[in-house]
């Protein structure tokens, strides 16, 4: 279906989120999970509201905006009814009919499940004061990825990172 919008404002132009490449990969990376995870036309105000605060606080951040990313992930499942309890993910007896093959079969370690906890319960200025390093910040993408691509189709592996991280857009 093609809609035709007639009139329309900005509110915020996030034009601080235009000027930084790594500020525009998060945004649109929060948006290609919008386009993968929700139907087309169902409104969900809380979805709304959480896609405003995390562009919004993106606009401002001064650095570590993946977390905010990491952290809008985590919000988002909630929403959609996939709530993720992390210590599920360090028991050494997992029941398989709990958690997915793909959770099982990853080693987390317990640094791993401590920044994913902070990152999903952060603030603000807690998710932008918190270094993580490349290899934490790794590990947490692997952690989405497989959720995502095991729960719903086609939200495995972004295309907006492929595309980011491709050689014509880091010249």
């Amino acid at each position: 279906t093609l809609y035709l919008i007639s009139g329309a404002e900005y509110i915020n132009p996030h034009r601080k989120t235009y000027d930084d490449h790594d500020k525009l990969q998060v945004g649109y990376r929060i948006v290609e999970l919008i386009n993968k995870t929700t139907a087309d036309c169902q409104e969900n105000s809380n979805l709304f509201s959480l896609v405003v605060e995390t562009l919004s606080s993106l606009n401002v951040a001064t650095k570590n905006y993946v977390n905010l990313l990491f952290n809008f992930e985590f919000k988002l499942l909630k929403i959609l009814g996939f709530e993720i309890v992390l210590d599920d993910f360090l028991r050494e007896n997992i029941d398989n009919s709990k958690v997915n093959q793909y959770f099982y079969e990853t080693k987390y370690t317990p640094g791993d499940i401590k920044i994913m906890n902070h990152i999903m319960d952060g603030n603000f200025n807690s998710l932008i004061s918190l270094d993580i390093t490349r290899i934490q910040e790794a590990v947490v993408e692997k952690f989405f990825e497989g959720f995502f691509r095991d729960h719903f189709d086609h939200a495995g592996y972004m295309k907006t990172k492929r595309v980011f991280d491709s050689k014509e857009m880091t010249r």
